[in-house]
C-alpha cells in the first residue's frame, strides 16, 4: 500500500525512538492498520516482504461485531505476563486495530495494561475516532495523526502499480486521497465497508426526504451510519471541487451545504448515542 512522505517521516521517528504505546489516528481508508503493521515490522526488525501476522510475539486484537470485547484484551494483558525470548529492544508488539470500538469496559481492562506495560512491549492502536477513547487512556498514548496523500503522489504510485489513468483518476479523486480506499477502488474491491457506502450514499442522495428517512431503519449498527457519513462528506466534497472548477454557483451552494452538514454530523457521531435522530436531521436538512 502507498504510504506518504509525511507519514513515512512519522513512522521512522516512531522507530527511531519508540514509546511504550502508540495511537495511529485518521480518516477511515488513510491505511492505518497497513501502517501500524509496516511500524510493527519495523519494531522487530523484519523487512517489508515479512508476513508480521506469522510472528510469535504479534499480538493482533481487533472488533468482533461492532465492538472489542474485555474478553479479547483479557487474554492479550495473560499472553503479556509472558517472557520473551531475545535480547533486543522491542520483542512483542501488540496490535489493537479500530480501537474506537473498544467499550467502557474493555477501555478500562487496557488502562490496567497501559499503567504497567512491560519493558520490551510496543502497543499500537488505531482509531477512525480517538474521540471516544477515555482521557485515561489517551493521556498514556503518543498519539500520530495518519495523513492523507497527496493527489499528485497518489496518482504516481498507483499507475506505476500498473493501473489505468483514467480509472487511476476517478479512484483518487473519489477518496480524497486516501491510499487504502483509493488501492480498493482500482481493484474493484466492493466489499470495502467505505465503496459500499458510498454506492448507497449516492442512492440516498436520488430519494425524497421521506425515502431517505425510511432508509435508517435499514442500518444495523452506529458502525453502518458512520460510514455512511464519512461517504456523503466524501460525495460533497468532490462534488464541490468540481462545482467550484465549473464555476457553477447554484451547484457551489447545494454541494456546500451538504458537505457542511454532513462534516458537523460525522464530528457529533462519536459523542451521540442518538445516531439514527442524528441522521433524521442531517437527512432533513440535505
Amino acid at each position: 500500500m502507498h504510504i506518504s512522505e509525511k507519514n513515512k517521516v512519522q513512522l521512522q521517528q516512531i522507530a527511531t525512538n519508540p514509546p511504550q504505546a502508540v495511537l495511529l489516528y485518521g480518516d477511515m481508508g488513510v491505511g492505518k492498520s497497513n501502517i501500524a503493521k509496516l511500524l510493527a515490522r519495523k519494531l522487530l526488525s523484519k523487512n517489508e516482504s515479512y508476513d508480521i501476522g506469522t510472528h510469535p510475539y504479534f499480538y493482533y486484537v481487533s472488533q468482533e461485531g461492532s465492538t472489542i470485547s474485555i474478553d479479547a484484551i483479557r487474554e492479550i494483558k495473560q499472553k503479556l505476563i509472558l517472557k520473551t525470548p531475545g535480547e533486543s529492544t522491542i520483542n512483542r508488539i501488540v496490535l489493537i486495530d479500530h480501537a474506537h470500538a473498544l467499550n467502557v469496559e474493555s477501555q478500562n481492562a487496557l488502562l490496567k495494561i497501559l499503567e504497567e506495560p512491560p519493558k520490551d512491549t510496543v502497543i499500537i492502536l488505531t482509531s477512525d475516532n480517538s474521540a471516544v477513547l477515555l482521557p485515561t487512556i489517551l493521556s498514556r498514548l503518543s498519539a500520530y495523526e495518519i495523513y492523507h496523500s497527496s493527489i499528485p503522489e497518489l496518482t504516481e504510485y498507483l499507475i506505476s502499480r500498473g493501473h489505468d489513468r483514467a480509472t487511476v483518476a476517478r479512484a483518487v479523486l473519489t477518496s480524497d486521497g486516501r491510499a487504502e480506499l483509493a488501492e480498493a477502488i482500482v481493484l474493484n474491491i466492493s466489499d470495502h465497508p467505505l465503496i459500499s457506502s458510498i454506492e448507497r450514499a449516492k442512492s440516498i442522495l436520488s430519494m425524497s426526504k421521506h425515502e431517505r428517512l425510511i432508509q435508517i431503519n435499514q442500518l444495523k449498527d452506529k458502525q453502518e451510519i458512520i460510514h455512511l457519513v464519512d461517504a456523503l462528506v466524501l460525495i460533497s466534497k468532490v462534488s464541490l471541487n468540481n462545482a467550484i472548477a465549473q464555476d457553477n454557483a447554484v451547484k457551489i451552494k447545494q454541494w456546500l451545504m451538504l458537505y457542511k452538514s454532513s462534516v458537523k454530523a460525522k464530528k457529533h457521531l462519536s459523542s451521540n448515542p442518538q445516531s439514527k435522530l442524528l441522521l433524521s436531521d442531517l437527512f432533513l436538512t440535505i
